[in-house]
């Protein structure tokens, strides 16, 4: 969201006129992945372009039938740092000391980082900016959709990634579940933060269908 706003305006202007001029019909708006089956709130502009008929944007299910993390947290319990080998990629980084204490004493299902009541276990930055990203070190709650994943979604320290009961950060392996990769979808690379790059980038898989479904129903 913003690029067919005031910092990518120019871009977004030149790049409608080319694909106008080449016969295309256009539909966009800015969606959230949260309308479209995808346990997480992640908001993307969208376009969707076609020389084959006027292209429509996808429908977004029911409030009542949105996902949450409950919906795809179905995984055995592990300790930070431990892997389970039941299933592809379900390991979680390690904690380091003062960041286990942390999250441990965050209430859990939704806990922030603002409700620990010792004090003194807090980082120095937090104990100065305690309004700035207040996300950080909180917990995910099993009823709502995640937050929007980045490519550092399985640090603690990095946003509300914490898992909602376990003292850790979520594994490789929940993180794709909140972007909708099915459980045989396996990750490599030479650490948990590669895969977990390639998770936090990915168009959530459930999101990325709708698309090409509402496509395909132009092509028809």
């Amino acid at each position: 969201p913003g690029i067919n706003g005031t910092i990518g305006h120019e871009t977004y202007q030149s790049f409608t006129k080319t694909i106008e001029r080449l016969g295309y019909l256009r539909c966009e708006g800015n969606l959230d992945a949260k309308d479209y089956g995808v346990p997480q709130t992640r908001k993307r502009f969208i376009m969707m372009a076609s020389r084959h008929g006027q292209p429509k944007l996808p429908e977004t299910v029911p409030n009542k039938h949105r996902a949450t993390v409950s919906d795809y947290f179905k995984y055995p319990p592990i300790a930070d740092g431990e892997s389970h080998p039941g299933y592809k990629n379900h390991t979680s980084r390690r904690l380091q000391h003062h960041h286990k204490r942390i999250v441990a004493a965050v209430p859990h299902d939704g806990g922030s980082r603002n409700e620990v009541a010792d004090h003194s276990i807090l980082l120095k930055c937090h104990l100065r900016n305690p309004n700035r990203y207040k996300g950080v070190f909180g917990r995910l709650a099993w009823k709502l959709p995640a937050p929007t994943l980045t490519t550092r979604c399985i640090d603690v320290y990095c946003g509300r990634f914490a898992h909602p009961e376990q003292d850790r950060g979520i594994s490789v392996r929940e993180a794709a579940a909140l972007q909708t990769f099915d459980d045989d979808y396996e990750f490599f690379g030479n650490s948990l933060r590669e895969q977990a790059h390639q998770i936090g980038n990915a168009v959530p898989v459930k999101f990325a269908k709708a698309l090409g479904t509402a496509l395909t129903r132009t092509l028809k």
